[in-house]
């Protein structure tokens, strides 16, 4: 008995692979406070994969990459940074690579995406976030006085 597989253009036989690919995509909401730090969360496992390269973009994370950049990190260092406003606040060796936006105004407010570079085909941890800005809630301290008796 002979097995004969479809041959692919310039003669090269191949056995049919059945690829499944699975694109890990999560869209996370964040509200932020005008005049205040909000933070954009990101993690991924650095004990099991190591320091990662990584970016966040203004934008939902492509296919490939991350749109409008704004900041990114080879292996840990950070590479391009387009505010000083933009920065890592958290333990990147430890996988936390979230976005703290300094003194945060309306401006900010849309989609943001993070993508960790993880090693092989399509592995790559994305997360888009949309953050929405509001009015920071001005708290009021009353006070009550009593006539002296």
């Amino acid at each position: 008995m002979v097995l004969q597989y479809p041959t692919l253009m310039f003669g090269a036989s191949v056995p049919f692979l059945l690829i499944l690919i699975q694109v890990s995509t999560c869209t996370l909401e964040v509200t932020g406070y005008i005049g205040q730090d909000v933070t954009l969360p990101c993690t991924y496992d650095a004990q099991a994969n190591g320091i990662l390269s990584f970016c966040w973009g203004h934008g939902k994370v492509t296919q490939f990459k991350c749109n409008n950049m704004i900041l990114s990190s080879y292996y840990g260092d950070v590479t391009f940074r387009e505010s000083s406003r933009y920065q890592l606040l958290s333990q990147v060796t430890q996988g936390n690579v979230s976005l703290t936006i300094l003194n945060a105004q309306r401006g900010d407010a849309g989609n943001y995406g993070c993508r960790v570079e993880i090693p092989g085909w399509f592995n790559d941890h994305k997360i888009n976030i949309h953050l929405i800005m509001e009015e920071a809630g001005r708290k009021v301290l009353t006070r009550r006085t009593t006539a002296p008796q």
